[in-house]
């Protein structure tokens, strides 16, 4: 799977935008039972200009069954403007003025700064699929289609 996301909002006061990324893996014998369920935590920090992202965030995921019958996988994203106080203090880009992006939390079992990030205004969206030995398999992507009608 491979999609962009691109972010705009003018009247935030930082040079920056904060994304956050819940990512719970949940695996199922073929009874239906879980028999593994993961919840990671993501946290990036994208350099903007004039309130717009410099480039698409760009996100490749692959998976695989990893012995599971049935994989169901969901992420939930927000993206807005804000502050990590210990790591984003002022309304100045924080980092090397060479970056365009700063990974602040790899994906972890550990909330970390997934918890500390204080939004001014955000926006939520959520993607879901599932698939498993047999081909069955579904996407669901509820804020892109609607945003797309």
């Amino acid at each position: 799977m491979l999609f962009y996301n691109m972010a705009e909002a003018q009247t935030c006061d930082r040079d920056y935008f904060i994304q956050r990324v819940k990512l719970t893996k949940t695996a199922f014998d073929i009874n239906g039972k879980v028999i593994k369920k993961d919840k990671q935590y993501l946290v990036e920090i994208m350099k903007t200009h004039d309130g717009k992202m410099k480039r698409g965030d760009r996100h490749i995921k692959r998976y695989s069954l990893n012995g599971a019958y049935t994989r169901h996988l969901s992420a939930q994203l927000e993206i807005g403007c804000g502050e990590i106080p210990e790591l984003t203090p002022t309304q100045a880009w924080p980092f090397s003025p060479s970056k365009l992006y700063k990974l602040a939390q790899d994906y972890s079992s550990q909330r970390g700064l997934y918890d500390q990030i204080d939004f001014t205004f955000s926006h939520a969206y959520s993607y879901s699929f599932m698939f498993s030995k047999d081909g069955n398999h579904s996407v669901t992507w509820p804020e892109f289609v609607n945003n797309a009608m």
